[in-house]
Protein backbone atom coordinates (compact mmCIF):
# COMPACT_ATOMS: atom_id res chain seq x y z
CA UNK A 1 0.00 0.00 0.00
CA UNK A 2 3.01 2.52 0.63
CA UNK A 3 4.64 3.15 -2.36
CA UNK A 4 7.91 5.04 -2.38
CA UNK A 5 7.51 8.94 -3.38
CA UNK A 6 9.53 12.04 -4.48
CA UNK A 7 8.08 14.12 -2.47
CA UNK A 8 7.43 11.65 0.33
CA UNK A 9 7.08 14.02 3.43
CA UNK A 10 3.76 15.79 1.32
CA UNK A 11 2.28 12.26 0.62
CA UNK A 12 2.91 10.75 4.47
CA UNK A 13 1.68 13.70 6.14
CA UNK A 14 -1.15 13.67 3.92
CA UNK A 15 -2.15 10.64 4.60
CA UNK A 16 -1.58 10.86 7.93
CA UNK A 17 0.37 7.95 8.51
CA UNK A 18 2.73 7.11 11.83
CA UNK A 19 6.15 7.54 11.70
CA UNK A 20 8.89 5.40 11.64
CA UNK A 21 11.99 6.55 13.80
CA UNK A 22 15.54 4.54 12.32
CA UNK A 23 17.05 2.62 10.07
CA UNK A 24 16.98 -0.99 9.99
CA UNK A 25 19.69 -3.29 10.41
CA UNK A 26 19.72 -5.25 7.17
CA UNK A 27 21.06 -8.56 8.04
CA UNK A 28 18.00 -8.91 10.46
CA UNK A 29 15.50 -7.83 8.23
CA UNK A 30 12.97 -9.43 6.76
CA UNK A 31 12.56 -8.15 3.13
CA UNK A 32 15.99 -6.14 2.78
CA UNK A 33 16.23 -2.89 0.46
CA UNK A 34 12.57 -2.56 -0.25
CA UNK A 35 11.48 -2.09 3.40
CA UNK A 36 14.98 0.17 4.35
CA UNK A 37 13.82 2.54 1.65
CA UNK A 38 10.69 2.79 3.36
CA UNK A 39 12.31 3.35 6.35
CA UNK A 40 14.18 6.19 5.13
CA UNK A 41 10.93 7.84 3.43
CA UNK A 42 8.86 7.25 6.08
CA UNK A 43 11.74 8.89 8.60
CA UNK A 44 11.87 12.26 6.07
CA UNK A 45 8.75 12.91 8.33
CA UNK A 46 9.78 11.70 12.25
CA UNK A 47 10.38 15.01 13.36
CA UNK A 48 6.72 15.59 12.59
CA UNK A 49 6.19 13.73 15.89
CA UNK A 50 7.98 15.63 18.76
CA UNK A 51 6.71 18.72 17.30
CA UNK A 52 3.76 17.37 18.09
CA UNK A 53 4.21 16.74 21.70
CA UNK A 54 2.73 18.82 23.25
CA UNK A 55 -0.26 16.74 22.36
CA UNK A 56 -1.52 14.39 25.39
CA UNK A 57 0.30 11.22 25.82
CA UNK A 58 -1.63 9.39 28.51
CA UNK A 59 -4.38 7.14 27.05
CA UNK A 60 -7.22 5.50 29.33
CA UNK A 61 -6.22 2.27 26.74
CA UNK A 62 -2.78 2.29 27.65
CA UNK A 63 -2.74 -1.35 28.64
CA UNK A 64 -3.16 -2.67 24.90
CA UNK A 65 -2.12 -1.46 21.50
CA UNK A 66 -3.88 -2.48 18.17
CA UNK A 67 -1.82 -2.80 15.26
CA UNK A 68 -2.84 -3.62 11.74
CA UNK A 69 -1.03 -6.94 10.15
CA UNK A 70 0.01 -6.81 6.64
CA UNK A 71 1.35 -9.67 4.14
CA UNK A 72 4.18 -11.34 3.42
CA UNK A 73 6.09 -8.88 2.08
CA UNK A 74 4.98 -6.38 4.41
CA UNK A 75 3.25 -4.21 2.10
CA UNK A 76 -0.34 -4.28 2.01
CA UNK A 77 -2.66 -4.42 5.40
CA UNK A 78 -6.44 -4.49 3.63
CA UNK A 79 -7.67 -7.55 2.60
CA UNK A 80 -10.71 -8.58 0.75
CA UNK A 81 -10.44 -11.92 1.84
CA UNK A 82 -8.75 -14.18 4.53
CA UNK A 83 -8.66 -17.22 6.36
CA UNK A 84 -8.11 -17.45 10.17
CA UNK A 85 -6.53 -20.44 11.96
CA UNK A 86 -6.40 -20.85 15.74
CA UNK A 87 -4.27 -24.09 16.74
CA UNK A 88 -6.58 -24.18 19.76
CA UNK A 89 -10.05 -22.71 18.41
CA UNK A 90 -11.40 -19.78 18.51
CA UNK A 91 -14.94 -17.90 18.84
CA UNK A 92 -16.43 -15.06 16.35
CA UNK A 93 -18.26 -12.04 17.73
CA UNK A 94 -19.42 -8.81 16.74
CA UNK A 95 -17.85 -6.36 18.55
CA UNK A 96 -18.62 -5.36 22.20
CA UNK A 97 -21.27 -8.50 21.91
CA UNK A 98 -20.88 -11.28 24.18
CA UNK A 99 -22.75 -13.94 21.96
CA UNK A 100 -20.84 -15.97 19.79
CA UNK A 101 -21.49 -16.08 16.36
CA UNK A 102 -19.79 -19.04 15.70
CA UNK A 103 -17.40 -21.73 18.03
CA UNK A 104 -14.50 -22.86 15.26
CA UNK A 105 -12.85 -25.88 16.46
CA UNK A 106 -9.25 -26.57 17.30
CA UNK A 107 -7.96 -26.87 13.91
CA UNK A 108 -10.47 -25.87 11.70
CA UNK A 109 -10.02 -22.26 9.79
CA UNK A 110 -12.56 -19.66 8.84
CA UNK A 111 -13.01 -17.66 5.71
CA UNK A 112 -14.07 -14.05 6.08
CA UNK A 113 -15.12 -12.20 2.89
CA UNK A 114 -16.50 -8.58 2.77
CA UNK A 115 -19.19 -8.30 0.21
CA UNK A 116 -20.18 -4.54 -0.43
CA UNK A 117 -20.44 -3.63 3.39
CA UNK A 118 -21.14 -6.44 4.77
CA UNK A 119 -18.96 -10.15 6.00
CA UNK A 120 -19.71 -13.47 5.09
CA UNK A 121 -18.42 -16.39 7.58
CA UNK A 122 -17.66 -19.81 6.76
CA UNK A 123 -16.25 -22.67 8.31
CA UNK A 124 -16.59 -26.84 7.07
CA UNK A 125 -20.03 -27.96 6.40
CA UNK A 126 -22.09 -26.45 9.36
CA UNK A 127 -20.64 -22.71 9.75
CA UNK A 128 -21.65 -20.54 6.91
CA UNK A 129 -23.06 -16.86 7.66
CA UNK A 130 -23.76 -14.19 5.72
CA UNK A 131 -24.81 -10.18 5.92
CA UNK A 132 -22.78 -9.49 8.89
CA UNK A 133 -22.77 -5.31 9.50
CA UNK A 134 -19.80 -4.09 11.91
CA UNK A 135 -16.76 -5.06 13.27
CA UNK A 136 -15.91 -9.02 13.73
CA UNK A 137 -13.81 -10.13 17.06
CA UNK A 138 -11.99 -13.13 16.47
CA UNK A 139 -10.46 -14.57 20.13
CA UNK A 140 -9.13 -17.70 21.22
CA UNK A 141 -7.89 -19.34 24.73
CA UNK A 142 -4.13 -20.07 23.97
CA UNK A 143 -2.13 -21.21 20.81
CA UNK A 144 -2.52 -17.53 19.40
CA UNK A 145 -4.44 -16.36 15.75
CA UNK A 146 -3.26 -16.56 12.43
CA UNK A 147 -3.95 -15.76 8.66
CA UNK A 148 -3.32 -18.78 6.89
CA UNK A 149 -0.53 -18.47 4.57
CA UNK A 150 1.15 -15.61 6.81
CA UNK A 151 4.81 -16.36 7.73
CA UNK A 152 6.63 -14.68 10.13
CA UNK A 153 10.54 -16.04 10.54
CA UNK A 154 9.77 -18.47 7.52
CA UNK A 155 6.90 -20.00 9.68
CA UNK A 156 3.39 -19.64 10.00
CA UNK A 157 2.73 -16.41 11.91
CA UNK A 158 0.70 -16.54 15.28
CA UNK A 159 -0.25 -13.77 17.18
CA UNK A 160 -1.76 -13.43 21.23
CA UNK A 161 -4.66 -11.33 22.19
CA UNK A 162 -7.29 -10.97 19.83
CA UNK A 163 -8.27 -9.96 16.01
CA UNK A 164 -10.68 -7.43 15.24
CA UNK A 165 -11.86 -7.93 11.50
CA UNK A 166 -12.61 -3.89 10.83
CA UNK A 167 -14.16 -2.10 7.81
CA UNK A 168 -11.68 -0.04 5.70
CA UNK A 169 -12.40 1.73 2.42
CA UNK A 170 -12.76 0.88 -0.91
CA UNK A 171 -14.00 -2.39 -0.05
CA UNK A 172 -11.54 -3.67 1.84
CA UNK A 173 -11.27 -4.81 5.58
CA UNK A 174 -8.30 -4.47 8.23
CA UNK A 175 -7.10 -7.54 10.63
CA UNK A 176 -6.33 -5.87 13.69
CA UNK A 177 -4.41 -7.50 16.62
CA UNK A 178 -5.61 -6.25 19.77
CA UNK A 179 -2.56 -7.12 22.48
CA UNK A 180 -1.19 -6.11 25.74
CA UNK A 181 1.56 -3.34 25.22
CA UNK A 182 4.08 -5.21 27.08
CA UNK A 183 3.49 -8.83 24.96
CA UNK A 184 3.01 -6.53 22.01
CA UNK A 185 6.78 -5.13 22.84
CA UNK A 186 7.93 -8.85 23.26
CA UNK A 187 6.89 -9.65 19.58
CA UNK A 188 8.85 -6.37 18.64
CA UNK A 189 12.22 -6.46 20.78
CA UNK A 190 14.18 -8.82 18.99
CA UNK A 191 12.84 -7.67 15.56
CA UNK A 192 14.65 -4.36 16.06
CA UNK A 193 17.66 -5.85 17.77
CA UNK A 194 19.85 -9.39 16.96
CA UNK A 195 19.39 -11.69 20.08
CA UNK A 196 23.03 -12.11 20.72
CA UNK A 197 23.15 -8.51 21.36
CA UNK A 198 23.61 -8.15 25.34
CA UNK A 199 20.70 -7.74 28.10
CA UNK A 200 21.48 -4.61 28.51
CA UNK A 201 21.30 -3.30 25.29
CA UNK A 202 17.83 -4.94 24.77
CA UNK A 203 16.75 -3.30 27.33
CA UNK A 204 17.24 0.14 26.16
CA UNK A 205 15.64 -0.99 22.80
CA UNK A 206 12.86 -2.40 25.17
CA UNK A 207 11.90 0.58 26.67
CA UNK A 208 12.80 3.00 23.30
CA UNK A 209 10.27 0.69 21.84
CA UNK A 210 7.66 1.21 24.23
CA UNK A 211 8.01 5.27 24.49
CA UNK A 212 7.06 4.77 20.78
CA UNK A 213 4.55 2.29 21.09
CA UNK A 214 3.18 4.86 23.56
CA UNK A 215 3.19 7.86 21.48
CA UNK A 216 1.77 6.32 18.15
CA UNK A 217 -1.29 5.71 19.99
CA UNK A 218 -1.39 9.40 20.54
CA UNK A 219 -1.56 10.09 16.77
CA UNK A 220 -4.27 7.39 15.52
CA UNK A 221 -5.14 5.76 12.61
CA UNK A 222 -9.37 5.47 12.91
CA UNK A 223 -8.59 2.05 12.51
CA UNK A 224 -5.45 0.91 14.60
CA UNK A 225 -2.71 2.29 16.65
CA UNK A 226 -0.03 0.85 14.60
CA UNK A 227 1.60 -1.17 11.68
CA UNK A 228 3.35 -4.01 12.02
CA UNK A 229 6.13 -3.13 9.40
CA UNK A 230 9.24 -1.31 9.44
CA UNK A 231 6.44 2.29 8.96
CA UNK A 232 6.36 1.88 12.81
CA UNK A 233 7.81 -1.16 14.51
CA UNK A 234 8.63 -4.35 12.66
CA UNK A 235 6.27 -6.80 14.79
CA UNK A 236 6.35 -10.54 13.95
CA UNK A 237 4.02 -12.10 16.81
CA UNK A 238 5.04 -15.00 18.19
CA UNK A 239 7.37 -15.79 15.59
CA UNK A 240 9.99 -13.71 16.56
CA UNK A 241 10.15 -14.54 20.69
CA UNK A 242 12.81 -15.53 23.16
CA UNK A 243 13.31 -16.21 26.42
CA UNK A 244 16.51 -13.17 26.27
CA UNK A 245 14.17 -10.75 24.66
CA UNK A 246 11.07 -11.33 27.05
CA UNK A 247 13.57 -10.75 29.54
CA UNK A 248 14.36 -7.55 28.67
CA UNK A 249 10.96 -6.62 27.90
CA UNK A 250 9.93 -7.79 31.28
CA UNK A 251 12.58 -6.47 33.44
CA UNK A 252 11.49 -2.88 32.27
CA UNK A 253 7.95 -3.32 32.25
CA UNK A 254 6.13 0.18 32.57
CA UNK A 255 9.48 2.28 31.91
CA UNK A 256 9.67 5.02 29.52
CA UNK A 257 12.38 7.59 28.41
CA UNK A 258 10.87 10.96 29.51
CA UNK A 259 11.81 14.36 28.49
CA UNK A 260 9.72 17.70 30.22
CA UNK A 261 7.17 15.37 31.39
CA UNK A 262 6.53 13.20 28.33
CA UNK A 263 7.79 10.18 26.58
CA UNK A 264 10.29 10.85 23.79
CA UNK A 265 10.27 10.08 20.75
CA UNK A 266 13.41 7.54 20.40
CA UNK A 267 15.20 7.74 17.31
CA UNK A 268 17.84 4.99 16.41
CA UNK A 269 19.84 3.53 13.88
CA UNK A 270 22.00 0.67 13.21
CA UNK A 271 25.52 2.08 13.29
CA UNK A 272 27.48 5.35 14.27
CA UNK A 273 30.38 6.48 12.45
CA UNK A 274 31.61 7.66 16.04
CA UNK A 275 29.61 10.47 16.71
CA UNK A 276 25.43 10.76 16.69
CA UNK A 277 24.13 13.82 14.73
CA UNK A 278 21.32 16.70 15.41
CA UNK A 279 18.39 15.88 14.26
CA UNK A 280 17.68 19.34 12.75
CA UNK A 281 20.36 18.68 10.18
CA UNK A 282 18.94 15.29 9.54
CA UNK A 283 15.35 16.09 9.13
CA UNK A 284 12.76 18.88 7.71
CA UNK A 285 10.73 21.31 9.38
CA UNK A 286 7.03 19.09 8.88
CA UNK A 287 5.07 22.63 8.60
CA UNK A 288 7.45 24.45 6.02
CA UNK A 289 9.69 21.84 4.73
CA UNK A 290 12.55 24.25 5.13
CA UNK A 291 16.10 22.05 5.99
CA UNK A 292 17.88 22.36 8.27
CA UNK A 293 14.48 21.72 10.45
CA UNK A 294 13.77 22.10 13.82
CA UNK A 295 16.24 21.61 16.58
CA UNK A 296 14.96 19.07 19.38
CA UNK A 297 17.32 18.96 22.92
CA UNK A 298 17.04 15.35 23.56
CA UNK A 299 18.14 14.41 19.90
CA UNK A 300 21.27 16.05 19.47
CA UNK A 301 25.13 14.53 18.13
CA UNK A 302 27.32 13.00 20.98
CA UNK A 303 30.76 11.64 20.11
CA UNK A 304 31.63 8.24 21.51
CA UNK A 305 34.58 9.55 22.86
CA UNK A 306 36.58 13.07 23.13
CA UNK A 307 39.20 11.70 20.55
CA UNK A 308 36.32 12.27 18.26
CA UNK A 309 37.50 15.55 17.06
CA UNK A 310 35.50 18.14 15.22
CA UNK A 311 33.78 16.54 12.48
CA UNK A 312 32.05 19.57 10.04
CA UNK A 313 35.99 20.72 9.13
CA UNK A 314 36.46 18.87 5.92
CA UNK A 315 39.73 17.65 6.09
CA UNK A 316 39.13 15.97 9.36
CA UNK A 317 36.36 14.51 8.30
CA UNK A 318 38.00 12.69 5.50
CA UNK A 319 40.74 12.01 7.67
CA UNK A 320 38.06 10.09 9.98
CA UNK A 321 36.30 8.39 7.61
CA UNK A 322 39.19 7.13 6.26
CA UNK A 323 40.93 5.65 9.43
CA UNK A 324 39.77 2.67 11.75
CA UNK A 325 39.55 4.12 15.34
CA UNK A 326 38.33 1.90 17.97
CA UNK A 327 35.71 3.15 18.97
CA UNK A 328 31.73 1.88 20.23
CA UNK A 329 30.19 0.92 16.73
CA UNK A 330 33.90 -0.82 15.51
CA UNK A 331 32.64 -4.03 15.66
CA UNK A 332 29.61 -3.42 12.82
CA UNK A 333 30.67 -4.40 9.48
CA UNK A 334 29.22 -1.13 8.81
CA UNK A 335 31.73 1.49 10.68
CA UNK A 336 33.89 2.02 7.61
CA UNK A 337 33.00 1.92 3.66
CA UNK A 338 34.21 2.63 0.78
CA UNK A 339 32.14 2.67 -2.60
CA UNK A 340 34.08 3.43 -5.55
CA UNK A 341 32.54 4.70 -9.43
CA UNK A 342 34.45 5.15 -12.37
CA UNK A 343 33.58 8.92 -12.99
CA UNK A 344 31.19 7.46 -16.61
CA UNK A 345 29.18 5.32 -14.02
CA UNK A 346 28.42 8.46 -11.84
CA UNK A 347 28.03 10.91 -14.14
CA UNK A 348 24.78 8.43 -15.71
CA UNK A 349 23.71 7.83 -12.05
CA UNK A 350 23.23 11.41 -11.18
CA UNK A 351 22.20 12.41 -14.74
CA UNK A 352 18.95 10.32 -13.79
CA UNK A 353 19.30 10.94 -10.07
CA UNK A 354 19.59 14.70 -10.64
CA UNK A 355 17.51 15.75 -13.25
CA UNK A 356 14.26 12.87 -12.31
CA UNK A 357 12.49 15.95 -10.70
CA UNK A 358 11.41 13.89 -7.30
CA UNK A 359 13.44 15.46 -4.91
CA UNK A 360 12.01 19.22 -4.79
CA UNK A 361 13.80 21.71 -3.39
CA UNK A 362 16.44 19.55 -1.90
CA UNK A 363 18.02 19.39 -5.35
CA UNK A 364 19.00 22.69 -7.07
CA UNK A 365 19.83 23.31 -10.39
CA UNK A 366 21.81 26.52 -10.97
CA UNK A 367 20.88 26.33 -15.09
CA UNK A 368 17.71 28.60 -16.24
CA UNK A 369 16.73 25.35 -17.81
CA UNK A 370 17.41 23.12 -15.18
CA UNK A 371 17.55 20.34 -17.82
CA UNK A 372 20.94 20.49 -18.81
CA UNK A 373 24.34 17.66 -16.52
CA UNK A 374 27.36 17.92 -18.94
CA UNK A 375 30.31 15.99 -18.03
CA UNK A 376 31.00 15.40 -14.44
CA UNK A 377 33.87 17.42 -12.91
CA UNK A 378 33.86 17.59 -8.92
CA UNK A 379 31.32 16.40 -5.95
CA UNK A 380 32.25 19.67 -3.20
CA UNK A 381 30.81 19.56 0.01
CA UNK A 382 29.20 22.79 1.07
CA UNK A 383 28.53 22.09 4.96
CA UNK A 384 28.44 19.36 7.93
CA UNK A 385 26.97 18.56 10.96
CA UNK A 386 28.90 17.70 14.39
CA UNK A 387 29.16 13.95 13.35
CA UNK A 388 30.58 15.25 9.73
CA UNK A 389 27.38 13.77 8.05
CA UNK A 390 26.94 16.35 4.76
CA UNK A 391 24.20 18.65 5.66
CA UNK A 392 24.98 20.53 1.69
CA UNK A 393 26.84 19.19 -0.99
CA UNK A 394 27.34 20.67 -5.11
CA UNK A 395 28.07 17.98 -8.22
CA UNK A 396 29.90 20.51 -10.25
CA UNK A 397 29.57 19.53 -14.63
CA UNK A 398 30.41 21.40 -17.26
CA UNK A 399 27.29 22.56 -17.68
CA UNK A 400 25.59 23.22 -14.63
CA UNK A 401 26.05 22.92 -10.80
CA UNK A 402 23.62 20.99 -8.33
CA UNK A 403 23.16 22.01 -4.87
CA UNK A 404 21.87 18.71 -3.05
CA UNK A 405 21.17 18.92 0.47
CA UNK A 406 19.51 16.52 3.66
CA UNK A 407 20.70 13.02 4.44
CA UNK A 408 18.17 11.19 3.08
CA UNK A 409 18.13 13.13 -0.86
CA UNK A 410 22.11 12.46 -0.47
CA UNK A 411 22.36 9.26 0.22
CA UNK A 412 19.38 7.65 -2.41
CA UNK A 413 21.34 10.34 -5.11
CA UNK A 414 25.00 8.79 -4.89
CA UNK A 415 23.42 5.08 -5.06
CA UNK A 416 25.67 2.10 -6.10
CA UNK A 417 23.98 -1.43 -7.75
CA UNK A 418 20.79 0.25 -7.25
CA UNK A 419 21.14 0.62 -3.33
CA UNK A 420 21.49 4.13 -1.64
CA UNK A 421 24.75 5.52 0.33
CA UNK A 422 24.77 3.36 3.77
CA UNK A 423 25.04 7.29 5.18
CA UNK A 424 25.66 10.97 4.63
CA UNK A 425 28.83 10.62 6.56
CA UNK A 426 31.18 10.38 3.90
CA UNK A 427 34.01 11.85 2.30
CA UNK A 428 34.44 12.43 -1.31
CA UNK A 429 38.08 11.91 -2.92
CA UNK A 430 38.91 12.38 -6.49
CA UNK A 431 41.84 10.51 -8.79
CA UNK A 432 42.51 12.02 -12.58
CA UNK A 433 44.36 10.03 -15.15
CA UNK A 434 47.42 11.22 -16.92
CA UNK A 435 45.43 13.89 -18.89
CA UNK A 436 44.03 15.66 -15.82
CA UNK A 437 40.37 14.37 -16.71
CA UNK A 438 38.48 12.94 -13.84
CA UNK A 439 38.44 9.12 -14.14
CA UNK A 440 37.27 7.45 -10.70
CA UNK A 441 35.19 9.19 -7.45
CA UNK A 442 35.47 7.29 -3.93
CA UNK A 443 33.42 7.85 -1.33
CA UNK A 444 34.93 6.92 2.47
CA UNK A 445 31.68 6.99 4.77
CA UNK A 446 30.93 6.12 8.19
CA UNK A 447 27.98 4.45 10.22
CA UNK A 448 24.58 2.78 8.58
CA UNK A 449 21.39 4.70 9.02
CA UNK A 450 20.24 8.61 9.75
CA UNK A 451 22.58 8.91 12.62
CA UNK A 452 19.99 10.65 15.06
CA UNK A 453 19.05 9.00 18.51
CA UNK A 454 20.67 5.46 19.94
CA UNK A 455 23.34 3.48 17.78
CA UNK A 456 22.35 -0.07 18.22
CA UNK A 457 26.04 -0.92 17.44
CA UNK A 458 26.99 1.58 20.47
CA UNK A 459 24.35 0.62 23.09
CA UNK A 460 25.82 -3.11 22.30
CA UNK A 461 29.20 -1.86 22.77
CA UNK A 462 28.59 0.39 26.28
CA UNK A 463 26.64 -3.08 27.76
CA UNK A 464 29.57 -5.03 27.03
CA UNK A 465 32.76 -3.48 27.22
CA UNK A 466 31.91 -0.50 29.36
CA UNK A 467 29.77 -2.48 31.85
CA UNK A 468 26.91 -0.01 31.57
CA UNK A 469 23.30 -0.71 32.31
CA UNK A 470 20.19 0.57 29.72
CA UNK A 471 19.77 3.78 31.60
CA UNK A 472 23.23 5.02 31.23
CA UNK A 473 22.78 3.98 27.72
CA UNK A 474 19.59 5.93 26.96
CA UNK A 475 20.99 9.10 28.83
CA UNK A 476 24.42 8.55 26.90
CA UNK A 477 22.06 8.43 24.05
CA UNK A 478 19.13 10.80 24.28
CA UNK A 479 20.09 14.15 26.18
CA UNK A 480 18.10 15.57 29.13
CA UNK A 481 15.78 12.44 29.79
CA UNK A 482 14.60 10.90 32.67
CA UNK A 483 14.02 7.18 32.79
CA UNK A 484 9.95 6.98 34.24
CA UNK A 485 7.22 5.40 34.45
CA UNK A 486 4.14 5.38 31.87
CA UNK A 487 2.49 8.37 32.77
CA UNK A 488 -1.16 7.80 34.16
CA UNK A 489 -4.38 10.18 34.39
CA UNK A 490 -6.78 10.48 37.39
CA UNK A 491 -10.00 12.16 36.50
CA UNK A 492 -11.31 13.86 39.61
CA UNK A 493 -14.92 13.90 39.71
CA UNK A 494 -15.25 11.34 36.80
CA UNK A 495 -16.66 7.93 37.04
CA UNK A 496 -13.51 6.09 36.83
CA UNK A 497 -12.18 6.61 40.52
CA UNK A 498 -8.99 4.89 40.39
CA UNK A 499 -5.79 3.87 37.99
CA UNK A 500 -3.82 1.14 38.50
CA UNK A 501 -0.15 0.05 37.48
CA UNK A 502 2.60 -2.35 37.62
CA UNK A 503 5.80 -1.69 36.40
CA UNK A 504 9.46 -3.04 37.37
CA UNK A 505 11.54 0.06 39.01
CA UNK A 506 15.30 0.19 37.82
CA UNK A 507 16.49 1.33 41.12
CA UNK A 508 14.98 1.96 44.71
CA UNK A 509 15.87 5.81 44.22
CA UNK A 510 11.94 7.10 43.20
CA UNK A 511 9.78 10.24 42.89
CA UNK A 512 6.40 10.39 42.76
CA UNK A 513 5.67 13.23 40.47
CA UNK A 514 1.82 14.70 40.32
CA UNK A 515 0.50 17.50 37.82
CA UNK A 516 -2.43 18.44 36.08
CA UNK A 517 -4.99 20.83 36.21
CA UNK A 518 -6.81 18.67 38.71
CA UNK A 519 -8.40 20.47 41.77
CA UNK A 520 -8.50 18.74 44.90
CA UNK A 521 -6.44 18.66 48.01
CA UNK A 522 -4.99 14.94 48.84
CA UNK A 523 -4.20 11.56 46.03
CA UNK A 524 -4.82 8.60 47.53
CA UNK A 525 -2.68 5.80 46.60
CA UNK A 526 -1.88 1.95 47.45
CA UNK A 527 1.84 1.02 46.52
CA UNK A 528 2.62 -2.54 47.12
CA UNK A 529 -0.17 -2.84 49.29
CA UNK A 530 1.35 0.21 51.41
CA UNK A 531 -1.99 2.91 51.73
CA UNK A 532 -0.51 6.31 51.39
CA UNK A 533 -2.04 9.56 51.38
CA UNK A 534 -0.83 12.67 49.55
CA UNK A 535 -1.29 16.73 50.81
CA UNK A 536 -1.23 18.08 47.46
CA UNK A 537 -1.23 21.97 46.44
CA UNK A 538 -3.43 21.50 43.20
CA UNK A 539 -5.58 24.69 42.45
CA UNK A 540 -6.52 23.96 39.04
CA UNK A 541 -3.26 25.78 37.31
CA UNK A 542 -0.51 23.66 35.97
CA UNK A 543 1.29 22.75 38.98
CA UNK A 544 3.83 20.04 39.83
CA UNK A 545 4.78 18.22 43.42
CA UNK A 546 7.72 15.73 43.53
CA UNK A 547 7.90 13.91 46.28
CA UNK A 548 10.39 11.14 47.46
CA UNK A 549 8.73 7.33 47.30
CA UNK A 550 11.69 5.58 47.94
CA UNK A 551 10.92 3.85 51.00
CA UNK A 552 8.05 2.71 49.40
CA UNK A 553 8.97 1.39 46.04
CA UNK A 554 11.55 -1.52 45.51
CA UNK A 555 13.90 -2.32 42.67
CA UNK A 556 11.91 -4.87 40.32
CA UNK A 557 8.34 -5.36 40.02
CA UNK A 558 6.03 -3.13 41.84
CA UNK A 559 2.27 -2.62 42.00
CA UNK A 560 0.57 0.78 42.33
CA UNK A 561 -3.09 2.14 42.65
CA UNK A 562 -4.10 6.12 42.94
CA UNK A 563 -7.43 6.74 43.76
CA UNK A 564 -9.73 9.95 44.20
CA UNK A 565 -12.73 8.10 45.51
CA UNK A 566 -13.03 10.19 48.46
CA UNK A 567 -12.07 13.54 47.12
CA UNK A 568 -14.06 16.46 45.88
CA UNK A 569 -13.12 18.60 42.92
CA UNK A 570 -12.50 18.48 39.11
CA UNK A 571 -9.91 18.23 36.54
CA UNK A 572 -7.40 15.87 35.85
CA UNK A 573 -4.02 14.32 37.76
CA UNK A 574 -1.11 13.15 35.84
CA UNK A 575 0.96 10.62 37.07
CA UNK A 576 3.85 9.36 37.02
CA UNK A 577 7.24 7.48 39.11
CA UNK A 578 10.69 9.01 38.05
CA UNK A 579 13.89 7.35 39.12
CA UNK A 580 17.62 8.46 39.57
Amino acid sequence: MLRWSGDAENFLQMQNLSLHFRMRLLYNHPVGMKMFWRGVYVLVVAVVFFCRCNAATCQEDQHFVRVAISDNQFKNFSYDEIEIMAPNGCTVRRENSHIPLAKIPRGKPVKIKLNGETFSLASGKNINLEDIRGTITVECQSGGLGICGLRRNKKQALYGGKFEIRLGQNGKFFVVNVIELEEYLKGVILSEMPAKFSIEALKAQAVAARSYALLSKVKNFSEFDLLDSSTNQMYLGMANQLPKGNRAVESTAGIVAMCDGKPILPLYFSTSCGHTENCENVFSSPKTNSFPGIRCKYLVGVPDDGSVGNLWDEETAKKFYKSRPNLYDSASPHFRWVQKWRAEELEEILRRTLLSGTHGDFVRSESSGGDKFGKILKVNVKKRGVSGKIIELEVITTENVFSVRKDAVIRSVFEKNGKPLPSANVAFEHTVDKNGKLSKIYAYGGGFGHGVGMSQYGANFMATRLHKNFEQILKKYYGGISIATIPMLLHIGGTKKSVAQSFCAPKRSAFLVIGGDGKTQNLEAKINGVALSFPLKCSGKPETSKIDVSRCVHPGKNEVEFSCAGASGEGTLRVYFEFF
